[in-house]
């Protein structure tokens, strides 16, 4: 029920001050227009290079790719930094996270936070992705990542991570093509 936004500046400053992520970039990831340019293989990704590696969109599958390559990126991130070893950083993440963090909540609830993640198993942790096909299709003119949603598996999903326990109903919007969100 809250929320938390920090800008890009933010994110690049956040992964330098923990000195860089180490991760397995999958594939060559490259376009100049957005500063992007890392090749495959285990490496440190400083600030501007991981960036680079979540907002990078040349996947086959489109938007899914990118959706697997931030969870990966935020499991690697978790098991990395969420240590009792990197508490002397903290006063410097706090100041980035002032500067480029909007979020509604306080302080506090922002370290207890923390103090639980670090004490987690990140092992345990599952992310979910909505069952869906992603599609490249025109549109205005341009190409561009479609997804549709494949409601039964979408249920199925819900009722896994629930374990029965909820009661829903789903209604999956079908917008006509013109690429609204709802």
């Amino acid at each position: 029920d809250n929320y938390a936004i920090i800008d890009f500046q933010g994110f690049v400053e956040c992964v330098d001050i923990i000195g860089g992520i180490e991760l397995e970039v999958d594939e060559r990831m490259y376009k100049p227009s957005e500063n992007i340019d890392l090749q495959p293989g285990l490496q440190t990704l400083n600030g501007e290079q991981a960036l680079g590696f979540v907002r990078y969109r040349g996947y086959v599958n489109g938007d899914l790719g990118r959706i697997e390559h931030q969870q990966y990126f935020i499991s690697q991130l978790a098991d990395q930094v969420l240590t009792l070893s990197n508490l002397t950083k903290l006063p410097a993440l706090i100041q980035v996270a002032k500067e480029y963090l909007t979020t509604d909540m306080k302080l506090t609830d922002i370290i207890s936070i923390a103090t639980y993640m670090i004490q987690m198993d990140m092992t345990d942790v599952q992310t979910y992705t909505v069952p869906c096909e992603a599609k490249w299709m025109q549109y205005g003119g341009v190409w561009a990542s479609f997804v549709f949603i494949q409601e039964e598996q979408f249920n199925a999903m819900l009722r896994e991570i629930t374990d029965g326990e909820l009661e829903f109903t789903t209604h999956v919007l079908d917008d006509g093509g013109k690429a609204r969100y709802s």
